[in-house]
């Protein structure tokens, strides 16, 4: 049996025991026999505690086999994050409590200080918090459940966040900055430090928003610590780069860089182009072919996805934060599917910090260190976040239609679809450009934001037609995007539901309708 094989068979348990009681979490290892490994690929369930089967409903039996490969049972383990419950800056955070790629972890800016309430906050990208989300808005910190699951260990709640242009006052008058930034509140049990570990003492917040580079001015050297890259340096090219979003430009410093590598499986055709092409796109990359259709591709970098978030200090001052990074973009197989992928070239952008910090309402206090060099806890807040009316009515309305489909076959099965795969599908809408174009040209936010109100209101008809794209053409174009740069588990189960969705939209003029359709 192959590798795909053992991952279909993955994929399909994934959908198939979404539902099933006592389930949290699906993986791919070595069959167990009386605690000896026995050498054999199977699909592991992670239950939360194993019974007789004599106990168990028909409805939680685990097959002996999924797709020809065998499964095996096993309660998932307690675990604890390596280093304790400590929050400080350059360390890992993320919204999903699911082991996926999607949403891809980010950095943990630095513990600033809200001003309004006087409470410690958690700082770093909109784009790693996803403030603009409904329902569930939980941090975790670290990623410790690779192997099995769910994260369990929530360390705070997004409080809010803002990505778009800001306007800013500087010494040579009034510009617009582009930031993307929120905060979030940290739980009562987990202590924080206001430190970035080999950064040097934070001394507060600094403004590069009119200091000139170039030729004839000083270099200007700035650090970071990231959690995918950890420590690095770089100098800054720009400190207006993009034109009508003023962000920083910076640059890798050489001999205080991250040895990036990558080795993609491309179209052999393509080889010679790449071998010539991203080193002359590149700062100091390299690409070697290493076989007859794969290129391996290095370079030193400043940060790479992962490090979004990261504080960016210039002597002692946090004076941006790191929000992306240029890439190389080629054709290359994930999966046997020939997609769109992207290596990093060299540069890092990042926002400038004053109009991060009037538009959160925060400011960046001197590290909690002592003379002596110990590092003082702060005691983190209890998550205090006052949404808005409006969203507290959507999500107040989500949580009684979760609760009612549950109570039902096929209620559990949407509300399966929705938690396995909604936060994949929120990524890859916001963050995948091929996926986010069609998206508007389908008017899938017009639709969205028709379906909030239906929600709201359980009279008010579905939307049917928005503009000249109807319902099932912005379903199907979706659903054709979807199938190239969705997961394979999100492939399968669109190909196993497809039916089952149109024909309840069909059925269903509102969503009252559409609960009731399910019962």
């Amino acid at each position: 049996m192959s590798e795909t094989q053992w991952w279909a068979a993955h994929a399909a348990a994934m959908c198939a025991f979404a539902n099933v009681s006592g389930v949290v979490g699906v993986g791919l290892g070595v069959k167990e026999t009386s605690g000896e490994l026995t050498g054999e690929v199977a699909v592991i369930v992670y239950v939360e505690q194993k019974k007789p089967r004599t106990l168990l409903r028909r409805t939680e039996l685990i097959p002996p086999d999924i797709e020809g490969v065998k499964t095996d049972v096993q309660r998932q383990p307690h675990f604890e994050p390596f280093g304790g419950t400590m929050l400080k800056g350059g360390v890992q955070i993320r919204r999903s409590p699911d082991d996926q790629d999607r949403p891809k972890p980010g950095t943990l800016g630095y513990v600033a200080t809200r001003i309004s309430g006087n409470m410690n906050v958690m700082l770093s990208c909109e784009h790693v918090m996803l403030s603009r989300r409904h329902g569930d808005m939980r941090i975790f910190h670290p990623d410790v459940s690779r192997c099995c699951g769910r994260l369990k260990n929530a360390v705070g709640g997004v409080l809010s966040g803002y990505v778009g242009l800001a306007p800013h006052m500087n010494p040579l008058g009034t510009e617009d900055y582009y930031i993307d930034a929120a905060i979030a509140s940290i739980v009562s049990n987990v202590t924080a430090r206001k430190v970035i570990p080999d950064v040097g003492p934070i001394t507060g917040a600094g403004d590069l928003t009119a200091t000139p580079v170039g030729p004839g001015n000083a270099t200007i050297t700035v650090s970071k610590r990231g959690a995918e890259t950890g420590f690095t340096q770089g100098t800054v090219d720009d400190v207006a780069f993009l034109s009508g979003r003023r962000v920083m430009k910076i640059r890798p410093k050489a001999g205080h860089t991250f040895p990036f590598s990558k080795t993609w499986k491309v179209p052999p055709e393509d080889i010679p182009g790449h071998l010539t092409d991203y080193p002359a796109q590149s700062l100091g990359g390299t690409a070697t072919q290493v076989s007859a259709d794969e290129v391996r591709f290095d370079i030193p970098v400043f940060s790479v996805p992962g490090d979004s978030g990261a504080a960016v200090v210039n002597g002692g001052t946090i004076v941006g934060m790191v929000f992306a990074g240029s890439m190389y973009e080629l054709p290359a197989f994930d999966n046997g599917r020939l997609r769109i992928g992207g290596m990093p070239s060299g540069f890092t952008m990042a926002c400038h910090i004053p109009p991060v910090l009037s538009k959160l309402g925060i400011r960046i206090d001197p590290s909690s260190e002592t003379s002596g060099g110990r590092g003082v806890l702060v005691p983190g807040d209890e998550i205090t976040a006052d949404p808005p009316d409006a969203l507290v009515a959507i999500n107040a309305r989500l949580a009684a239609i979760e609760e009612t489909l549950d109570a039902t076959a096929g209620g559990r099965r949407l509300n399966g679809l929705v938690r396995t795969h909604g936060d994949e599908l929120m990524e890859l809408v916001h963050h995948r450009r091929r996926v986010l174009v069609e998206w508007h040209r389908s008017r899938g936010p017009a639709f969205a934001a028709l379906l909030l109100e239906a929600l709201v209101d359980g009279e008010r008809r579905l939307p049917a037609t928005v503009e000249d794209v109807s319902r099932e053409a912005m379903l199907a174009r979706m659903r054709n995007v979807l199938d190239v740069e969705g997961s394979s588990a999100l492939r399968m189960a669109m190909a196993e539901n497809e039916r089952f969705l149109l024909d309840l939209l069909a059925r269903s003029r509102t969503v009252d309708e559409l609960v009731a359709n399910l019962a």
